[in-house]
């Protein structure tokens, strides 16, 4: 009876850990691009609905100042290619109540 009580205790204790953590850090393989899918750990897979991309994995455009040999600075604008392709692996950051996913970066090993 006490050995139940323990271990009743130590669940509610760890259930209310997990729900008290804001974000959690997890990470995914890119397996869609059309539509975005992306599977975490084998077991999950997150729809693009409920995927939010930084700057970081989406092929964007940047203005860029350049400078030639005389000084003039020129304003030009750049496409920087990030966008993801099937098989990148990624890091995300789960929003608290698990419902949304940031995708931070690629992740690149050395």
């Amino acid at each position: 009876m006490a050995n139940n009580l323990l271990q009743m205790v130590k669940k509610i204790t760890q259930d209310t850990m997990n729900q008290a953590s804001l974000v959690q850090f997890m990470y995914g393989t890119v397996t869609s691009t059309s539509p975005l899918e992306i599977n975490i750990e084998q077991r999950l897979t997150l729809q693009e609905d409920f995927l939010f991309l930084t700057n970081n994995v989406i092929d964007h455009e940047v203005y860029m100042t350049t400078e030639n040999e005389i000084g003039n600075e020129t304003k030009k604008l750049y496409k920087v290619h990030h966008g993801l392709i099937v098989g990148d692996q990624v890091m995300l950051m789960r929003m608290q109540g698990g419902q949304q996913y940031i995708v931070l970066n690629k992740l690149v090993k050395p």
